[in-house]
């Protein structure tokens, strides 16, 4: 999903001195030669400019290397909080809607739409909520101690209120490789990313966090000789997005992932060879909490 920055665009986002966000203000004016300039309007590329550096704070100190979260200080952490409120309010109407060319092979030849700008917010607004929403409940042992945790339509993103699972389904429909960048907050799930994702490289972190998910060894074990696949039944969850209307059985969208994805060249090989029809096992999801704390990183708390 390659990206086109055209020069107005650029311009417009490097000149945009107002957020796209209710509840910030206007930039002061700026003075030039002893005159005044007035601030300038908002316009539609300034929705790039959304806060982030807020949810930067409260990860700087929270979240290690390796995903794990400290949830107590993000219980009273300010720079959270004031992120949410960002979220709350926010208006996604500002967020730009860039125009790429059409694919080579599309014989419609139809230009096509990238809304990558709006798709960052929302995989940061998804982070924040499970983050505060943990918080809040903490201490916890697992998410799913948290009545109606993927399900309660208590998650309010501009204006709108929504559910865990209404979330992902529109963050996919973005781009389905987002999955892969949004923690769940247990230890078996994608990892939490330790910086806010951002506009100008989201199509290298997206491919970095699916292959980091698909290439970890405790998310898939491959026995040639048994001519079978061990897989984290998490990826059960990403199977329908990668390969809507297929045999659900097969899991088609995880054998996608497998062949796409997989940094070994012959492991790569093995899965997209037609004739190798593996045989793909489940193991549980460890649901635990994804939890650390200052003293002893990436433990939990006990029963």
């Amino acid at each position: 999903m390659n990206r086109i920055f055209t020069l107005a665009v650029a311009s417009a986002v490097c000149g945009a001195a107002v957020l796209g966000v209710a509840g910030f203000t206007a930039a002061p004016a700026v003075a030039q030669n002893n005159s005044t300039t007035a601030a300038p309007k908002p316009n539609f590329a300034q929705g790039i400019l959304f806060p982030h550096w807020m949810l930067d704070a409260a990860l700087a100190n929270t979240v290690d290397q390796e995903g794990f979260v400290d949830y107590v200080p993000l219980k009273t952490d300010k720079n959270l909080n004031m992120y949410m409120e960002a979220i709350a309010t926010a208006d996604l109407k500002k967020f730009p809607v860039l125009q790429l060319p059409p694919k080579e092979d599309d014989p419609k030849k139809k230009m096509r739409e990238d809304r990558s700008a709006e798709l960052v917010f929302w995989i940061n607004a998804y982070n924040a909520h499970i983050l505060k929403a943990i918080a809040d409940a903490y201490p916890i042992n697992s998410p799913d101690d948290i009545k109606d945790f993927d399900t309660a339509k208590t998650r309010v993103v501009g204006g709108e209120q929504y559910s865990f699972r209404e979330m992902r389904k529109k963050i996919a429909s973005f781009d389905p490789r987002a999955l892969f960048a949004l923690t769940n907050g247990t230890k078996g799930g994608p990892r939490l990313a330790p910086k806010a994702y951002r506009f100008a490289d989201l199509n290298d972190t997206l491919e970095i966090a699916a292959k980091n998910f698909v290439n970890d060894p405790s998310n898939v074990s491959l026995l040639r000789i048994q001519n079978e696949v061990t897989i984290n039944s998490y990826f059960t969850e990403f199977n329908e997005t990668f390969a809507p209307r297929t045999d659900s059985k097969r899991l088609e969208g995880v054998r996608f992932l497998l062949g796409s994805y997989t940094d070994q060249r012959g492991q790569r090989s093995y899965f997209i060879t037609s004739k190798n029809d593996y045989q793909i096992k489940l193991k549980n999801t460890d649901r635990s909490l994804n939890y650390r704390s200052k003293t002893s990183p990436g433990t939990s708390i006990s029963g």
